[in-house]
């Protein structure tokens, strides 16, 4: 008994040190796609009226700017803000509007562009960032994780994609490396970065 007291005693006088590690930002859902605001005049709209359901319960309003950044950083083009999409349903998209990944419906405009990530992939300049799962930066011969190892991709160098086919890029970096690699895990988060 005497002992535990010492000992209570002890580690009371002791100055305990915690570091606490900054937390690192959760790699953001890649939905079905991208919606990319811009108001009439070119800016980015101002306030964004959002709904439970399209054009009912009103729920939130906010400004453009509030919106989520996408993690792995997606650069969209002067003027615009992209957003993920989760559903489309006749003129509204469901989006992603805050860092706690709360939804609501958000109602097209003639400047809004909606891009599915089959057609917003092909062509594009792709990275992977630092962070990932070893597997994720392995290029791979066939669109499964079974296939087999081509080449490693170094984090945050640059690939071109040339096809998508549900979860998978096929890349190909410098004139003599392709194969394909993951764009988003099985929890449907992104791994990679993109230039819009």
């Amino acid at each position: 008994m005497l002992c535990r007291f010492f000992l209570l005693l002890l580690l009371a006088a002791m100055p305990l040190q915690l570091h606490a590690a900054s937390p690192q930002k959760a790699r953001s859902l890649s939905g079905s796609g991208l919606l990319l605001l811009r108001s009439e005049n070119g800016r980015q709209p101002s306030r964004l009226v959002l709904y439970r359901e399209p054009g009912l319960g009103r729920m939130a309003e906010l400004d453009a700017a509030q919106l989520p950044p996408i993690f792995p950083s997606f650069l969209p083009p002067e003027g615009r803000r992209a957003v993920i999409v989760t559903a489309k349903k006749l003129g509204w998209y469901r989006i992603v509007y805050d860092d706690g990944e709360r939804q609501g419906w958000l109602q097209g405009q003639p400047a809004f562009r909606y891009q599915r990530w089959e057609e917003l992939l092909q062509g594009r300049e792709v990275a992977l960032p630092a962070g990932l799962r070893k597997e994720f930066y392995l290029l791979r011969s066939e669109p499964d994780l079974a296939a087999g190892q081509l080449a490693t991709i170094d984090r945050e160098s640059s690939c071109t994609v040339v096809k998508v086919a549900g979860d998978w890029i096929n890349v190909r970096r410098g004139g003599d490396v392709s194969g394909w690699l993951r764009w988003r895990d099985e929890n449907g988060r992104l791994l990679i970065a993109v230039n819009l």
